[in-house]
């Protein structure tokens, strides 16, 4: 049931992230964490980590398609080369 009710990385990345009031936060090794708020969180996601607006990141990125795929990466779990893979 899960796979059929949860949206895949690539909805999330290229239609949620373009939502109104959808906020990112950054953590240690680039953890990607989003969330919807009616007005800008004063909480902190992490220790010293702010929340902002996704709208912001994608008004200021250099490149769309860039921003585009770095988010579905943070997303997924799916890596051509993994690190460390030795077998079962």
């Amino acid at each position: 049931m899960h796979d059929f009710t949860v949206g895949s990385s690539d909805y999330v990345a290229l239609n949620l992230t373009h939502w109104e009031n959808l906020y990112y936060c950054i953590g240690a090794d680039e953890h990607l964490l989003f969330r919807f708020f009616p007005s800008q969180p004063f909480e902190s996601c992490f220790e010293t980590t702010q929340w902002r607006l996704v709208k912001d990141l994608r008004s200021s990125a250099s490149s769309p398609a860039h921003l585009d795929t770095w988010l579905k990466s943070s997303m997924s779990m799916f890596t051509l080369t993994p690190q460390g893979w030795s077998g079962f």
